[in-house]
């Protein structure tokens, strides 16, 4: 059975500075506590090397809770069909030590 192509590298858009910040405090009052995170950071070297992967086509954030119960920004690199695409290691197979990025410096401690 072949898969479809479900996620191309143009997926995404750019928004205004006005739209993030009514959607940044939308978020905040939503959650209504201002200590909470709010955001967390990735440097350009974790991306690039993402997505330089062969076959890669974005980068998936989703949200997790690391073992210390704070919020925790997920980084998979996928290809267009939604499959993890691993680091070419061991000859060509993943290791899945390290594949996927997280733990990133959070907000309010690091905005």
């Amino acid at each position: 059975m072949n898969k479809e192509p479900k996620f191309k590298p143009t997926f995404g858009e750019y928004i205004s500075n006005t739209k993030a910040l009514d959607n940044e405090l939308t978020y905040m009052i939503a959650i209504g506590d201002p200590d909470a995170v709010r955001s967390q950071f990735y440097g350009s070297d974790i991306l690039q090397e993402m997505l330089n992967r062969d076959s890669v086509v974005g980068i998936r954030f989703s949200y997790g809770i690391n073992e210390n119960l704070i919020p925790n920004i997920i980084l998979t690199p996928i290809d267009t069909y939604g499959d993890i695409v691993n680091k070419p290691t061991n000859g060509g197979l993943g290791d899945d030590g390290d594949n996927r990025g997280g733990d990133g410096p959070v907000c309010p401690d690091h905005c």
